[in-house]
């Protein structure tokens, strides 16, 4: 949705009256996890991140810079320089944040939560999982054979939807902020995430997936 359709959309909806004074309209509690449209449940900041995120990919994309892929990669270089062990970090943190995740990994589902940390197999995937996001990483925008196929797999095979990437994108960002990554270093790398998911999104509707 355009910004000035939203805007638009926003504005009839409170002159209206709305659901109350003031209040955002449902389409926007939806996309924001706020409001009466959703679970009186309070959710994570990571959770709130990922809906906010999630709406983008119905409008346009600010499409990293030049500079925002510097930053990416500067960012990127201690989680690189131990894709195996931070890899594991990684799966683990994200199966024990958000456990659902877990299941989406046939092999790891039956793993009790205390096992989970420092288990050789799920570090193996993880540096897989970080392998192959470093390829996308540096190829500063210029993804789509690289990114075509894993979104290929993800859709007709994996089932995997949009909302996992962008939760593993906070994982990814947290460890990067213990590491010394400074916050416009991770506000690169979450502007950089949020165009690659979109492109996974254009990818999905081609092979007839709604992530």
């Amino acid at each position: 949705m355009r910004a000035r359709e939203v805007q638009k959309r926003t504005g009839a909806h409170l002159r209206s009256g709305g659901d109350g004074v003031g209040a955002p309209p449902a389409y926007l509690c939806e996309c924001l996890g706020s409001g009466p449209y959703h679970s009186a449940a309070p959710l994570s900041e990571t959770v709130r991140r990922s809906k906010r995120l999630s709406c983008n990919f119905t409008g346009n994309i600010n499409r990293p810079t030049m500079t925002d892929f510097e930053l990416v990669l500067k960012a990127w270089k201690p989680i690189e320089a131990d894709l195996k062990g931070n890899g594991g970090v990684v799966l683990t943190r994200l199966f024990q944040e958000h456990p659902e995740t877990q299941q989406l990994f046939p092999k790891f589902a039956a793993i009790a939560p205390g096992d989970l940390a420092g288990n050789a197999a799920i570090s193996e995937h993880g540096c897989t999982v970080l392998t192959k996001l470093g390829d996308l990483l540096h190829a500063k925008g210029n993804h789509a054979d690289i990114l075509k196929p894993l979104a290929k797999t993800h859709a007709t095979q994996h089932k995997i939807k949009l909302q996992n990437f962008q939760l593993i994108t906070e994982v990814i960002v947290k460890l990067m902020g213990e590491k010394g990554v400074d916050a416009a270093g991770q506000e690169a790398v979450r502007k950089v995430m949020q165009a690659v998911i979109g492109d996974i999104d254009n990818f999905y509707k081609e092979f007839g997936f709604q992530g």
